[in-house]
């Protein structure tokens, strides 16, 4: 699949994840590929959701730090932080598993397409957030740093 190349269906996703050489997994029940990642060295997953209803790409980047019950009011406040310094806001903290994610919803165009371009910079840019911020909400969950200190400690830590 080209750049240019329109994605119009669950199918197309899929394929464009197989052309790209991703290591993957597709439940075509769910509209869903979980897509491996790697981030700063680190493995991780990012779910790519396509959904039917609201014309809308889903892409769901989970952090592999569970944060400490003594921890959340801190992580909670840090990434409040950061989705307000962001240009593209979307870190999330699940309090029920004590985890954070980075979410990021991209509108399909009214004939429901996307450019297989623009899902790659979207998936690009989901992973470039999660490698800006992962060593600071890190350092947050392990208490190294406190809320006040997030983007020092994320610039600081930027590659």
């Amino acid at each position: 699949m080209q750049p240019g190349s329109v994605v119009a269906s669950f199918v197309d996703l899929v394929a464009l994840v197989q052309a790209l050489g991703l290591p993957h997994t597709a439940n075509p029940e769910q509209q869903a590929v979980q897509v491996e990642t790697t981030v700063r060295g680190e493995k991780g997953q990012m779910l790519v959701l396509w959904d039917p209803r609201a014309q809308l790409l889903h892409f769901v980047h989970a952090l592999e730090v569970t944060v400490p019950e003594e921890r959340v009011a801190a992580m909670v406040d840090a990434i409040a932080r950061i989705n307000f310094a962001s240009v593209l806001q979307g870190f999330t903290f699940d309090h029920r598993t004590r985890r954070a994610a980075y979410r990021f919803v991209v509108p399909r165009r009214v004939d429901g397409t996307l450019l297989a371009l623009e899902v790659d910079r979207a998936a690009n840019a989901v992973l470039g957030a999660v490698g800006d911020y992962l060593p600071a909400l890190r350092a947050i969950s392990m208490g190294g740093a406190e809320p006040d200190d997030v983007l020092a400690v994320a610039e600081s830590t930027r590659l």
